[in-house]
């Protein structure tokens, strides 16, 4: 069946069903606000990671780590994570430090400025 852009559409055909097409444009309608649902969760979820790794790197920079808990701390919470969530990626000792130092670039840059607005406008959307 197509519609009148010439689009293809694959309709499975069940039996005592007159599919006419209405129908095929309803269907059509239902399969994009489904692909369009799918590309905002994405993007949700993929909002609430960075939001995660931001405050995952401010609490490495706040709680002073590894002053509190020694050099290796990082690579700890790194295995901690990774033990407990195997089938995620993003929680190796690496990604965890450049979340760290992605903190502390901000810090330094704000440091400079006497106005708090620049830590204030950097974490407005992650804190």
């Amino acid at each position: 069946m197509t519609n009148q852009s010439n689009e293809t559409f694959m309709v499975v055909h069940s039996l005592n069903v007159n599919l006419d097409s209405e129908y095929v444009q309803w269907l059509h309608e239902i399969k994009q606000r489904f692909r369009n649902a799918q590309i905002k969760a994405a993007v949700k979820v993929n909002s609430e990671q960075l939001l995660f790794n931001w405050r995952l790197g401010r609490d490495l920079v706040i709680r002073r780590v590894e002053e509190k808990w020694g050099k290796g701390i990082v690579k700890q919470v790194s295995l901690d994570l990774q033990a407990e969530f195997p089938n995620v990626k993003g929680f190796s000792t690496s990604n965890l430090w450049y979340m760290k130092n992605g903190i502390n670039s901000i810090r330094l840059r704000c440091a400079k400025k006497t106005s708090t607005a620049c830590w204030r406008n950097s974490f407005s959307t992650f804190l």
